[in-house]
């Protein structure tokens, strides 16, 4: 499993179809297990949620755990994957906001980074 699929669907405007926009929820959460399995969570460590928003948004995708928050939208600027510390999984605004395209966000030097970091909120 990689991004790629992801990645071509975000070339689009996801919100154009009703299809498309599932098709941006369904990959995402896929991307986002990988990630998890990556990461080394057992699945009652995360969850994984997702909001379809309205017509006009792409929606969000979130891997929520006890220490980390990470969102995937298609913003206008980029395609980004943000990502932050956070105290349990009732937090949802949690500490400083990080941001790596989603292209990005299974490759094993990100991967390395997030395993390394001290995730707590101070």
């Amino acid at each position: 499993m990689t991004t790629a699929a992801l990645v071509e669907i975000l070339k689009q405007n996801v919100c154009s179809s009703q299809e498309l926009k599932e098709s941006f929820h369904n990959e995402s959460k896929k991307v986002l297990i990988k990630l998890a399995e990556k990461l080394g969570l057992k699945k009652n460590e995360y969850e994984i949620r997702s909001s379809m928003g309205n017509k006009r948004i792409s929606g969000v995708i979130v891997l929520h755990t006890d220490k980390l928050y990470i969102q995937i939208f298609q913003s206008l600027n980029d395609n980004m994957m943000r990502y932050r510390a956070c105290n349990g999984r009732k937090d949802c605004s949690g500490d400083a906001i990080n941001y790596i395209h989603v292209q990005k966000m299974l490759d094993d030097d990100f991967v390395a980074n997030l395993m390394t970091l001290k995730w707590t909120v101070v």
